[in-house]
């Protein structure tokens, strides 16, 4: 369920603190200073739209507001890219990919400049732009400078997507707002000094403790930036993720169970799972070879649930409400599914 309608202009305190409440429920792993600082940026972007609003001002001032930002740094797998997408979520129901904006700082360091779509970036009360992969605009200054303008000035020349658009691709240069934008931006480093962190186990403990893995990533970020970027994203900055584990992983089963519940026709109960089957998931998870063990529980997890579910409503050849069960079988996670 959504938290703003259509004719919402800005988020109120009570939306703002109902989002928070979503986000921190639904977060792999949690910090308080996380929540907090997402609750007062998005006061902070809420309070410059509508102070924008009643001053007529927004794109004819000399700057607009400046955007919200929320600067998250940890290892692969604890659900920084995630943030935004949920963020978005909890504000738009159904309809959050409208107002989520994903921008990969990866495709500029390849020499692609993708453009961002000014109906987005205009509508609602606030759109999530997901700037990930923050650590690849070290690589291209000029790229970083704009960026850099964009989180202290809230606009920027950029190229723009939108229907009035020219060029063979609808794209041009134009000056964008992110006055009502949250930035959230992420960076996966400490990789080259530690691998796997938080992952790796000897005798049931983390290799790397968490406030150990904290100060590598710290570390690495203080030696990332340079000129503007260096200022606008000090290390003291950023918000450092804790290393995933089992209690994270296990809550990840239940996000992902209430995922392909959709799959389900209306009306069927929630999709039930065994304690000792989800322990033998994240088991699995963990044994994966890939060094994100999130993306391999997920990828687990639909590879094994969504056949299952895909043939029973090929049987049922209607949409009849369906129990989802998963259990152990020899061991082994095993699906059943039958008409509810």
């Amino acid at each position: 369920m959504s938290l703003v309608t259509d004719r919402t202009q800005y988020l109120n305190l009570d939306q703002i603190d109902a989002a928070c409440r979503q986000v921190a429920a639904r977060l792999l792993v949690s910090t308080d200073q996380l929540v907090e600082s997402l609750r007062r940026e998005l006061t902070s972007v809420s309070a410059g739209g509508l102070r924008s609003s009643a001053l007529g001002q927004g794109l004819f001032g000399a700057h607009a507001p400046r955007p919200g930002l929320l600067l998250v740094a940890g290892p692969g797998g604890v659900g920084k890219t995630f943030l935004a997408e949920l963020l978005a979520r909890a504000i738009y129901g159904e309809h959050f990919a409208d107002h989520l904006v994903g921008v990969n700082c990866r495709a500029y360091s390849a020499g692609r400049f993708p453009p961002l779509p000014r109906a987005k970036l205009a509508s609602g009360p606030l759109t999530i732009v997901a700037l990930d992969a923050v650590e690849a605009l070290a690589q291209v200054p000029p790229v970083a400078a704009l960026w850099a303008d964009v989180i202290r000035f809230g606009r920027a020349p950029l190229p723009v997507l939108d229907a009035g658009s020219g060029g063979p691709s609808g794209a041009s240069q134009a000056e964008l707002s992110f006055a009502r934008c949250l930035i959230v931006a992420t960076a996966n480093v400490g990789r080259d000094q530690v691998a796997h962190i938080g992952f790796r186990t000897a005798g049931g403990q983390a290799v790397v403790e968490p406030d150990t893995s904290g100060r590598i990533i710290r570390d690495a970020l203080g030696d990332l930036f340079e000129g503007d970027l260096a200022e606008l994203l000090g290390p003291e900055r950023w918000i450092i993720l804790p290393p995933l584990e089992k209690d994270g992983l296990r809550r990840l089963v239940d996000l992902q169970l209430a995922s392909v519940a959709d799959l389900l026709p209306q009306s069927s109960p929630p999709v039930e799972i065994t304690e000792a089957a989800a322990t033998r998931l994240v088991h699995l998870a963990l044994d994966a070879r890939s060094p994100n063990k999130t993306a391999a529980l997920v990828e687990l997890m639909q590879s094994l649930v969504e056949p299952a579910i895909n043939a029973a409503l090929l049987r049922a050849s209607a949409p009849l409400p369906l129990r989802a069960q998963i259990d152990l079988h020899d061991g082994e996670p095993r699906v059943t599914v039958e008409v509810a």
